[in-house]
Parts: C-alpha cells; structure tokens; sequence
C-alpha cells in the first residue's frame, strides 16, 4: 500500500512561502504520513518565482530510499518535479 497526500494551492500557500517538509514524524515535517515507507524528512514543496508575477509549485525529494512518486513517476532527488505553474 502507498502513501498518498492530495495537495491543494490552499495548502502550500497558508506556509508563506516557506519549503513545507513532508514526512514520517511530527517532530520535522508539517505534513506527517504515517507509512513505514515515508523517511523523517522525505520531500520539500515551495514554490518557486518565474517572474513577474509568475510561480510553480516544486516537489523535491531529499535523496530517499524508496523515493517519491508523483502519478506513478518516480521524482529524481538530483531534480526538482514541477507540479503546478501559474
């Protein structure tokens, strides 16, 4: 079984622009999923200027060992996985 999150721009815009960790235990990240498969500190969203008024919303794995998915794509952790842009 996964471990799934449903994002909303809501959701990533209440942080004020700051990198929200996702991960297994309260003590590190602001979105805890309780999964075996999830690390402490398992990935970063932010957004990310473009200009002029411009933004997307980035997904950064931090070099995990089973990794992170986004619609079954596994994220490179040497890559930053765009997923909204404005």
């Amino acid at each position: 079984r996964e471990a799934k999150i449903e994002l909303s721009k809501e959701t990533c815009l209440r942080e004020n622009g700051r990198c929200i960790i996702v991960g297994r235990q309260a003590k590190f990240a602001d979105i805890r999923l309780d999964h075996k498969s999830i690390s402490r500190r398992h990935s970063f969203l932010f957004y990310r200027c473009t200009g002029e008024g411009r933004y997307e919303l980035v997904l950064q794995d931090t070099g995990t060992k089973h990794g992170t998915f986004v619609n079954g794509e596994r994220v490179d952790s040497k890559d930053d996985s765009v997923l909204l842009k404005n």
